[in-house]
């Protein structure tokens, strides 16, 4: 089901393309959120609604309800029935109406890992990807992104813009997966967000390539409902 909707929204995307021209681009006020086990539902509300997102990416307790009491504390439709990306962590993604979503297992050289992915139509011709996922060790970061390329690359609209929370223990391990990333997508802190804030968080934002998404600020901090990375991202080409 998941690839035949990929297949109509890439059908209407290109099938559109002569007659309209390049649509204009689309606001997509962005935060991440990586709350723990101890967080209230209430707490990571506030999180999200003190920044008023339009897509909410939320990693925290393994457990439906807690996400379901988060999203309606702050405004925010549950869009993915929550997904559990490792022992004890959930993710759900929160803002838009997907169209497609999946939470997968997928292998790689010398182990696997599981992605909760969601496509979304923004309209105007514009598709998005939502990719949540957890990486444990700077050793584990390479073959990982490699299984992640892959999967991009033939399960992912081609035409998408791609937006990631990756769930990360330490700043060492965050290097190693922002390092391993940029050729191709950007980060918080390549959009203003301090440096040390963004090391310092359990959560990291990526987006990309940068000729379908860019970032016009962005912040990271910790809150009492957890680590926090917020960015004004905009789908379409950098004026």
């Amino acid at each position: 089901m998941r690839r035949l909707i990929w297949g109509v929204a890439i059908v209407g995307l290109v099938g559109c393309a002569p007659t309209m021209g390049e649509p204009r681009p689309t606001n997509l006020p962005t935060v991440v959120l990586r709350a723990t086990a101890e967080t209230p539902a209430s707490a990571a509300a506030d999180a999200l609604a003190e920044v008023n997102p339009r897509v909410a990416l939320v990693l925290g307790p393994a457990e439906p309800d807690w996400f379901d009491s988060v999203a309606a504390a702050a405004g925010l439709r549950p869009t993915t029935e929550p997904g559990i990306i490792d022992s004890g962590l959930g993710v759900a993604f929160l803002g838009l109406e997907a169209v497609g979503d999946t939470t997968i297992q997928l292998e790689y050289d010398g182990g696997s890992f599981t992605l909760h992915d969601a496509l979304y139509d923004l309209g105007r011709r514009r598709l998005l990807d939502l990719l949540a996922f957890r990486v444990e060790t700077p050793a584990q970061a390479r073959p990982l992104l490699t299984a992640l390329a892959e999967y991009v690359a033939t399960d992912v609209p081609p035409g998408a813009a791609l937006v990631m929370a990756v769930a990360v223990p330490s700043p060492a391990v965050g290097d190693s997966v922002a390092r391993l990333l940029a050729p191709m997508y950007d980060g918080a802190g390549r959009c203003g967000a301090t440096q040390d804030a963004v090391a310092a968080s359990e959560v990291l934002l990526f987006f990309g390539p940068g000729a379908r998404i860019y970032c016009r600020s962005a912040s990271a901090r910790p809150t009492p409902g957890g680590d926090r990375i917020a960015a004004e991202l905009v789908v379409g080409r950098r004026p």
